[in-house]
């Protein structure tokens, strides 16, 4: 159990995968071992006494490997602002905590002034951006169809959908966001159904437009 959740936390996505490999290796190999075992165990011990060395190794190792795997674990903090925000919004909600934790590190902090635009219509998307702090607002066709706030998010249409940005994004105010590179987002949102449907929703919703949009002036 400690292996499987603290390599999520300390394990880079390009060994991961050989790592849990060994570990079911060493699982299967485990188990053939310990058939073997136990038939002498039961002749040597009985059956009583097998059952009860063979309970005794796991607190035993728990006990010899405590303190290795505090240092693991104190090693592997997890950056609590991103880890809200993340767990706040609804696409990353459904979420495994391991999931969530590995992406808060993942993320990257910007910092936006006030005008600053931050995608442009028509450009391929390599980010997914949420929003920590301040105001973004969202134009398409040069129309303004909406402003979103602290603990809102965008950029999953191009991301998702392979397309180009289907709008500009301009901050109002000085604003603080966390962005998500493309392979890490398309990673954890694609691999799990409920945050891909919830993803899908909010897309469908965005392409069908909002009545009583305001006409502005020319980007910036």
């Amino acid at each position: 159990m400690t292996a499987r959740t603290l390599l999520q936390r300390l394990g880079t996505d390009e060994v991961l995968t050989r790592v849990l490999g060994s570990l079911e290796t060493s699982r299967l190999a485990a188990m053939a071992v310990g058939s073997i075992a136990a038939s002498a165990l039961v002749a040597l011990l009985g059956t009583r006494g097998a059952l009860l060395a063979l309970g005794a190794i796991l607190p035993l190792f728990a006990v010899l490997r405590w303190a290795p795997l505090r240092a693991f674990e104190m090693g592997a903090p997890v950056a609590e602002r991103p880890y809200a925000v993340l767990r706040a919004n609804p696409i990353f909600a459904p979420l495994p905590v391991a999931t969530l934790e590995r992406l808060s590190h993942d993320v990257v902090a910007l910092r936006v002034d006030a005008g600053e635009q931050i995608i442009t219509q028509g450009h391929h998307g390599y980010r997914f951006y949420l929003i920590e702090d301040g105001e973004v607002e969202i134009f398409e066709n040069r129309v303004l169809c909406r402003t979103e706030g602290p603990g809102e998010s965008f950029g999953e249409i191009a991301l998702l959908r392979d397309v180009p940005r289907t709008a500009t994004v301009r901050a109002n105010c000085p604003t603080r966001l966390l962005a998500l590179d493309r392979e890490h987002f398309l990673s954890a949102v694609t691999g799990h159904v409920r945050s891909r449907t919830v993803a899908d929703t909010i897309i469908d919703s965005r392409l069908a437009g909002a009545p009583g949009r305001e006409p502005v002036g020319r980007e910036q």
